[in-house]
């Protein structure tokens, strides 16, 4: 609890539970979102494995959607053409190497153009001074606390949203 308090009073985010892993703050959020069985989630062809299978321990489906590899961002145009495509309940957006997507933008008035919520990855780009901005505008936020990351418990997870139904 004195962690989570210190969560909330760090980034301004109301709802703050941690998990056991990056990967079940991944899973419990997109459980909060309603993603269920045969759902399709988008996630990028470039990140670590656990989010699909986040997606996938759900029964939901991971769609990759190619990001460049010069900033590991969704190309809009490959991203609408999905959104149309795959008709997606959720997008997943993983924030890299410290940075956050130069898209990211873009990518959050595309999917507010088709009512798809936005789940962002923020595991190694917390505390930086690139990711504070997420917190005003991202909806969810899931973060590992794995050894190699910003904020390391050795192993765990937090999980941030603004939003109490998700939350619970």
């Amino acid at each position: 609890k004195k962690l989570e308090a210190q969560f909330k009073a760090k980034f301004g985010i109301k709802h703050v539970a941690l998990a056991s892993s990056g990967s079940a703050a991944i899973q419990a959020l997109l459980h909060g979102l309603g993603i269920t069985s045969g759902d399709k989630v988008i996630v990028p062809n470039f990140t670590i494995f656990t989010v699909a299978v986040a997606c996938r321990n759900l029964g939901a489906i991971p769609i990759a959607v190619p990001v460049p590899l010069n900033d590991l961002g969704y190309c809009v145009d490959s991203l609408s053409k999905a959104l149309e495509i795959t008709k997606p309940k959720a997008v997943i957006c993983c924030h890299l190497f410290g940075l956050v997507q130069k898209t990211i933008m873009d990518v959050r008035s595309l999917c507010q153009a088709n009512n798809v919520p936005i789940l962002d990855d923020c595991s190694q780009t917390l505390l930086n001074e690139n990711c504070k901005f997420l917190f005003g505008d991202s909806e969810h936020i899931a973060a590992s606390m794995y050894y190699n990351k910003l904020i390391s418990a050795g192993e765990g997870g937090a999980i941030f949203s603004k939003s109490e139904e998700v939350q619970q």
